[in-house]
C-alpha cells in the first residue's frame, strides 16, 4: 500500500502515473512498456520523487527501471508487464455469473457483476490502476473521517530469523515510520488527554477529598486530585472538553496511586459483602446458640443436656464443631473446679489410666465415648469393668479394717526399700506357685510394688521395682484379676484385688501408672485388657514354664469368671467376682 501512496496523490492530475498508464492502454496503435517508460521520463523528468536512467542521468540504473521515492524510502519498479497487467481484468460475463450465484460469499467477492450498477453495455471495465485508485480513495476517505490509532511494526532483520538484530534496517524503519517525529511532538506538547468527566471518575479515589463523595464541579475536583501530583500547576491544562497532562511520570504516578486505592476499595466491598452474608446466613444460627446458652452458668449441669441448633450453614460447619469443642472444654473445667481437691485428683488418675489403655479399649468388646472435656475415654463394653473405671468413683487409696493403722504399717514396710510415700494399700488374694491362694497385702510406693503378709512384714523377694515391671494384664470380665508381668522370667504376680466386692484393680492401675510415669520421666507402663480366652503367666520362679488363666461362665451367669489352675478342689474366695476352679 505504501508503494502507491505517492501515485494516488498524483493520479488526481492528468499527468499522474495511473492516468498515463490508462491513457497508454487505451491509445490506438503500437503500445509497449518501453514507450510508456519514455512518456514517464518526459512528463515527470522534473519531479523530485521520480528518477530513471534517462530522466535523472543515473548511469547505474538499468534501462527498464524507474524509481519512485515514497515516505518509507525509494522503491524500484521494472517496467515489464505494466500494460498487460493493467488491462488484465475479469470479463463482465464471468463477474455477472459469479454475482448471480447462490453463494453469499461469491456475491460479496464479485460486486462488479451486479447488472444494475452497469451504465451502458458497451462501457469498458475498469483497469487495475483505476480500481486501485478507487479503493485507495475510499480507504483515505474512511481514515480521514475517524481518529485512527496506528501500530508500528518494526522488523529486526530481513532474514526472518529469531534472536537476530540488524541495527541499520531498524534505524531506517524508525526514521521513516515517523517515530522520532511523534516523540518530539509528544514531548513538545501533551502526552496524555482524556475527557474531563472520565478523568474525574477514574482518579477520584486517589484523593480523600473527592472520594467517596464530591459536591463541587468536575474541574474543581480534577484540580483537587492533581494538587497532590502537580503542586505547582505546571502539568495540567484544561481544554473545552478534555484534560491534558504534559509529563508521562505524572500519569504514571496517578495510575500507581489509583491501583493502591482500588485494592483498599475492593477490601471494603468484600468486608461489606461478608457482613451482609453473616447477617443473612450466620446470624440466625448465632442467635439460636445465644438464646440456648445465654444462662448456661445458672444451669446446674452447665448446659450439658441443652440441644444445639439442628440446622448448621454449610460454610460454618467447622466453626460449629470448634464451638461445641470449646463448650465441652468449658463444661469440663466448670465441673472439675466444682469438685474437691481429692475428687479432682481421683479424676485425673482415672483419666490418665483411660488414656494409657485407649489402644486396648478400641477392640470389638469395647465402645468409645467423647468426654465433654475433649479427652476420648474408651469404656469396656462389659458392664462390670465399665463401672469399675467410672471417673465419678471415690478413690480412697488405703483399704483395711483400721485405715490409720494400715497406713502406718505400710509406711514401715516401704521404708525397707528406701521409699517414703504409700500410694495404695489393699488386700491381695495371690495365686502361689502350687496353685493355692495366699492372703497378702498389696502396697504401692513411689518406686516399688510390695506383697507383704497380713502382718505387713516386708520381704525383698516379694518386692518388685518399677524397673523390673514389663506390663500389666487385667481381665475384661466381672472379676478383679490382674497379672503383673515381670522382666525376670518366672516372677509374675497373679491375684485378685478387691474389698467387700469392690473391684480395686482400676484404682491400683491408675495409681501405679501415675507413679510409674513420674519415675520413668513420662513413659507409661503398658496396660492390656485381655481379649483372648486365657491369660498367660509364669510364677514358677523358672523360665519356660508358662501357665494359663482361663475364663469360664459361672453357673447361672452370662459373664465369665476367671478360672485358675489349682488343686482338684474348687476354692470359693471371699470375693464375689472371682471363682477359682480346676482347669479342664
Amino acid at each position: 500500500m505504501f508503494v502507491w501512496l505517492y501515485s494516488v496523490r498524483h493520479a488526481q492530475r492528468p499527468n499522474g502515473v495511473f492516468a498515463m498508464l490508462d491513457e497508454e492502454c487505451l491509445r490506438p496503435g503500437d503500445r509497449s512498456d518501453h514507450v510508456f517508460l519514455l512518456k514517464l521520463d518526459d512528463t515527470l523528468r522534473k519531479n523530485d520523487f521520480y528518477s530513471s536512467r534517462m530522466a535523472s542521468g543515473q548511469k547505474n540504473l538499468p534501462d527498464d527501471v524507474f524509481i519512485i521515492t515514497h515516505y518509507a524510502g525509494e522503491v524500484e519498479y521494472k517496467i515489464h508487464g505494466f500494460l498487460d497487467k493493467n488491462v488484465d481484468t475479469l470479463f463482465r460475463d464471468l463477474s455477472r455469473g459469479m454475482f448471480e450465484s447462490g453463494s453469499s460469499l461469491l456475491r460479496e467477492l464479485f460486486p462488479e457483476g451486479d447488472v444494475s450498477t452497469w451504465v451502458g453495455a458497451m462501457r469498458r471495465p475498469k483497469t487495475a490502476g483505476a480500481a486501485f485508485k478507487a479503493s485507495m480513495g475510499t480507504m483515505i476517505e474512511l481514515l480521514t473521517s475517524m481518529n485512527p490509532s496506528y501500530i508500528r511494526c518494526i522488523k529486526p532483520n530481513d532474514k526472518k530469523r529469531p534472536g537476530m538484530y540488524d541495527e541499520l534496517p531498524v534505524k531506517h524503519q524508525v526514521c521513516y515510520l515517523g517515530l522520532v517525529e511523534n516523540i518530539r511532538v509528544r514531548r513538545a506538547g501533551f502526552c496524555f488527554r482524556m475527557e474531563k468527566e472520565a478523568f474525574f471518575m477514574r482518579f477520584r479515589a486517589t484523593s480523600v477529598v473527592t472520594y467517596p463523595a464530591w459536591n463541587g464541579s468536575v474541574e474543581d475536583g480534577i484540580k483537587q486530585i492533581m494538587s497532590k501530583f502537580d503542586p505547582r500547576g505546571q502539568q495540567l491544562v484544561f481544554g473545552k472538553t478534555k484534560v491534558f497532562i504534559k509529563e508521562p511520570k505524572t500519569v504514571f504516578a496517578l495510575e500507581s496511586a489509583r491501583d493502591e486505592k482500588i485494592a483498599g476499595i475492593a477490601l471494603q466491598i468484600q468486608r461489606f459483602w461478608r457482613r451482609c452474608h453473616v447477617r443473612r446466613v450466620v446470624e440466625p444460627y448465632w442467635q439460636a446458640v445465644y438464646k440456648t446458652f445465654c444462662n448456661v452458668r445458672a444451669d446446674p449441669s452447665f448446659g450439658k443436656h441443652l440441644a444445639w441448633p439442628a440446622t448448621v450453614p454449610r460454610k460454618i460447619q467447622e466453626a460449629d464443631k470448634l464451638l461445641k469443642r470449646v463448650h465441652r472444654m468449658w463444661w469440663a473445667r466448670m465441673k472439675v473446679t466444682s469438685l474437691s481437691m481429692d475428687a479432682q485428683q481421683d479424676m485425673r488418675l482415672l483419666i490418665l489410666t483411660s488414656q494409657c489403655m485407649a489402644n486396648e479399649f478400641s477392640s470389638p468388646l469395647t465402645s468409645s465415648t467423647d468426654r465433654p472435656d475433649g479427652i476420648v475415654v474408651r469404656a469396656v463394653a462389659t458392664s462390670s469393668l465399665r463401672k469399675a473405671f467410672d471417673i465419678n468413683r471415690h478413690l480412697k487409696g488405703i483399704y483395711g479394717a483400721d485405715q490409720g493403722g494400715t497406713e502406718g504399717r505400710a509406711r514401715r514396710a516401704v521404708a525397707t526399700c528406701h521409699d517414703r510415700e504409700v500410694k495404695f494399700v489393699a488386700p491381695l488374694h495371690k495365686l502361689n506357685r502350687s496353685g493355692k491362694i495366699d492372703q497378702r497385702n498389696l502396697i504401692l510406693s513411689e518406686r516399688h510394688v510390695l506383697r507383704v503378709d497380713p502382718a505387713f512384714k516386708a520381704n525383698a523377694k516379694r518386692t518388685v521395682s518399677f524397673d523390673n515391671l514389663r506390663d500389666i494384664t487385667i481381665s475384661p470380665h466381672s472379676d478383679s484379676v490382674m497379672v503383673l508381668h515381670s522382666k525376670d522370667a518366672g516372677h509374675d504376680t497373679v491375684g485378685c484385688v478387691d474389698v467387700d466386692g469392690q473391684n480395686l484393680v482400676p484404682e491400683f492401675v491408675a495409681r501405679l501408672q501415675h507413679a510409674y510415669m513420674k519415675h520413668s520421666g513420662g513413659q507409661p507402663l503398658p496396660v492390656h485388657v485381655n481379649q483372648d480366652p486365657a491369660i498367660e503367666y509364669n510364677n514358677s520362679g523358672k523360665a519356660g514354664q508358662a501357665k494359663a488363666l482361663t475364663f469360664i461362665p459361672e453357673q447361672g451367669q452370662a459373664d465369665a469368671k476367671a478360672t485358675l489352675p489349682a488343686s482338684s478342689v474348687t476354692r470359693q474366695l471371699t470375693s464375689n467376682s472371682v471363682i477359682y476352679r480346676p482347669a479342664t
